[in-house]
């Protein structure tokens, strides 16, 4: 049995694929990573620090008969990138048109009625960026960084302040939970979702966030 620590930016596929497994399910469904799942964990938020218990790797061999053609099947690790676009007043970009650049290809993407696109990605990408291209309007040529695996679950401070950003609530960053500026857009996401309103993303609002966010 291998610890691996999770680091900032590392998700499951990621780290499934640095090990030798092309099947992350076989690490996630271990018992030992109960604890992480009754944490509320998933595949793509771990948060940095945690524990992640892998089994050992066995190689395969399959003997076969010559002169003969044989099929094999190997599940491949993937990831399903989804993006809702925006703006300021949250309304949906919608039918906007795009690049979306991985470090492996280039892939033309359109948002649907509601801004969303979506994406299978193969492999362990980290990082994207998303340039769009929408003829005759102000979001053309506009380039969005996207830092796949970089978001924290929706527990820690640092996963509220992505989320809160993200939705466009100006949330800084920092990890201060009394700074001004994370309590002003913890307020104003409960004034918008009418919650409480007490400044404090505690677990209804932490639920609530990770609605609204989809993730």
């Amino acid at each position: 049995m291998t610890t691996h620590t999770i680091r900032q930016g590392e998700y499951l596929a990621r780290i499934a694929q640095g090990y030798g497994f092309t099947d992350p399910d076989v690490i996630w469904n271990l018992p030992e990573n109960q604890a992480l799942r009754d944490a509320g964990r998933t595949p793509v938020t771990l948060a940095p620090g945690d524990d992640l218990f892998l089994p050992e790797r066995t190689d395969r061999t399959l003997t076969r008969a010559t002169e003969h053609r044989y099929k094999a099947k190997v599940k491949v690790s993937v990831v399903r990138l989804r993006v809702v676009l925006q703006t300021l007043g949250g309304k949906a970009l919608a039918n906007a048109p795009g690049t979306l650049r991985t470090a492996a290809s280039d892939s033309k993407v359109t948002t649907d009625g509601k801004g969303l696109f979506e994406v299978i990605l193969i492999g362990a990408t980290e990082a994207a960026e998303l340039r769009l291209a929408d003829e005759g309007s102000a979001v053309r040529g506009i380039v969005i960084p996207l830092h796949i695996g970089h978001l924290d679950p929706v527990t820690t401070v640092s996963g509220q302040e992505a989320r809160l950003n993200n939705l466009g609530y100006r949330a800084g960053i920092g990890g201060d939970v009394s700074a001004l500026v994370f309590r002003s857009a913890v307020e104003e996401f409960q004034c918008d979702e009418k919650l409480r309103v007490d400044g404090t993303c505690g677990p209804a609002t932490q639920a609530k966030l990770g609605s609204v966010h989809g993730s």
